[in-house]
């Protein structure tokens, strides 16, 4: 087991962690303060945050499969996301990129990329720097980050890791695929 421990006293801007990366295979627990380090977990669909991600900010990638009856057009079908958070959703059908999804609302017609039989559809939903960078403290706007979002640190030192300020993203729901009415 390896520790890396920081002591400053009092906290402020300059005992944020932004300069050390800790690289591997893990998940972030809630702590009294901050958080701490445990095993990773295997993802699923659902909130990254409540998975051990809270301040991941990346991509993720999910997989379903799609059958196709050879009695279909493939060009009547398409792809909706009703619950998901992130900053954009990329789907990706049979290898091949199809298009993106900026909202709940959106849906994404698969056009002639579905092939009769089964086929491999990838959802890939994208979060933003805002969880790996900050601001993470005092409640800023969402959306926003500007110089003096990180110039003041909480009073009473590290808050808990339950206190931070970070975005919850993740497919939640299920990847549905309709039929498009003609």
């Amino acid at each position: 087991m390896n520790t890396v421990t920081l002591i400053v006293k009092p906290f402020d801007l300059l005992a944020e962690l932004e300069p050390i990366y800790v690289l591997g295979d893990f998940a972030l627990e809630e702590a009294a303060r901050g958080f701490i380090l445990s095993p990773a977990k295997k993802l699923e669909s659902g909130s990254w945050k409540k998975q051990g991600l809270p301040l991941y900010g990346h991509r993720v990638k999910y997989q379903t499969f799609f059958k196709l009856p050879e009695s279909r057009p493939p060009a009547d079908f398409y792809l909706r996301l009703p619950d998901w958070r992130g900053a954009l959703a990329e789907v990706v059908v049979n290898g091949e990129k199809a298009g993106f999804i900026i909202s709940q609302y959106d849906c994404l017609s698969f056009g002639s990329r579905l092939k009769t039989g089964l086929n491999e559809i990838s959802v890939i939903i994208y979060g933003t720097l805002k969880n790996t960078l900050g601001p993470h403290h005092l409640n800023p706007p969402p959306g926003q980050a500007w110089p003096g979002a990180f110039q003041r640190a909480p009073e009473g030192g590290q808050p808990a890791g339950s206190e931070y300020n970070n975005q919850d993203y993740g497919l939640v729901g299920e990847i549905v695929i309709g039929r498009l009415k003609k």
